[in-house]
């Protein structure tokens, strides 16, 4: 299997990580993004950020990274803080921003809210590869020089 996908999508696709769910292909990839801090001696590097009224599944985990209040809030109490910041789609943008300037006005306030949170302490920005009808991630990342780790999640079902 791991084959023929690499020969119909390419070598950028390596490696592929197989999962149950796109559920767990989230959870794992937070689970990834604290246990290579963790490597460095970065332990305080546990926070995650994502976009408001986005989905990535329905684990715990992946639910505290969801901005749906109406999903959340059933499990409130029991959900990882998460720093949500603006969805990044066209379908409900800052300020009628279209385009680039939408595009820079996300990169702002990404750049803005890591630094709130201390980039010292940012683990993740997760982010979803089917942004509304633009489908593409639409974040430039010009944010601090600290490095955090990039979850773009792009579930597919076969």
């Amino acid at each position: 299997m791991t084959h023929l996908l690499l020969t119909k999508c390419g070598a950028d696709f390596e490696p592929i990580v197989y999962s149950s769910s796109g559920s767990e292909a989230v959870e794992s990839a937070m689970k990834v993004a604290l246990q290579y801090w963790d490597a460095r001696g970065q332990r305080a590097k546990r926070r995650f950020i994502a976009g408001q009224r986005s989905y990535h599944g329905n684990t715990l985990r992946a639910l505290s990274l969801s901005g749906f209040l109406e999903r959340r809030s059933p499990f409130e109490g029991s959900l990882v803080d998460v720093e949500l910041i603006s969805a990044a789609s066209d379908y409900r943008p800052i300020d009628g921003l279209r385009g680039a300037a939408l595009t820079d006005a996300l990169a702002q306030e990404l750049d803005a809210r890591i630094r709130a949170v201390g980039p010292e302490h940012v683990a993740a920005f997760v982010l979803s590869r089917s942004l509304g009808p633009r489908r593409e991630p639409c974040l430039r990342l010009r944010v601090t020089q600290e490095p955090f780790a990039l979850c773009v999640t792009n579930t597919t079902s076969f």
